[in-house]
């Protein structure tokens, strides 16, 4: 609904990213709005924020193994989690090509990066 209603061609595919029912190096784009809370870090949400069924890790492999060369895998996540999405995202050859931080207001602090990784692409990250 949201791919048509934005006038965009695509198809939606879901399921447990971390087993290999879907092709490898298939995908020009992987998108995620992934859990944010390490388990055991105390923060509220529950199962639904915590990576307590897919972790960052794990995520970040699969997105990895499902993007062809050249393919691009976006996230948002949490700002105080940057160190832990950069490193993750260059575990899997998935190189940080835009990073940009979100707030309600220059008043306020980011609450939310927005990230895209290139797998097997050459450094170079833009801060928008």
């Amino acid at each position: 609904e949201n791919l048509e209603s934005n006038g965009l061609p695509g198809e939606i595919l879901t399921g447990d990213l971390r087993r290999e029912s879907l092709p490898a190096g298939d995908f020009d784009l992987v998108v995620s709005n992934p859990p944010y809370f390490p388990v055991g870090s105390g923060k509220s949400g529950g199962p639904a924020r915590s990576e307590e069924f897919c972790s960052l890790e794990e995520l970040c492999a699969a997105a990895g193994r499902l993007v062809k060369n050249g393919g691009r895998f976006t996230l948002c996540h949490r700002p105080e989690r940057l160190v832990d999405v950069l490193c993750a995202l260059r575990a899997q050859s998935l190189e940080p090509k835009r990073l940009k931080l979100v707030s309600h207001n220059p008043a306020h602090p980011p609450f939310l990066l927005l990230a895209e990784a290139v797998k097997q692409d050459r450094p170079g990250l833009t801060i928008e």
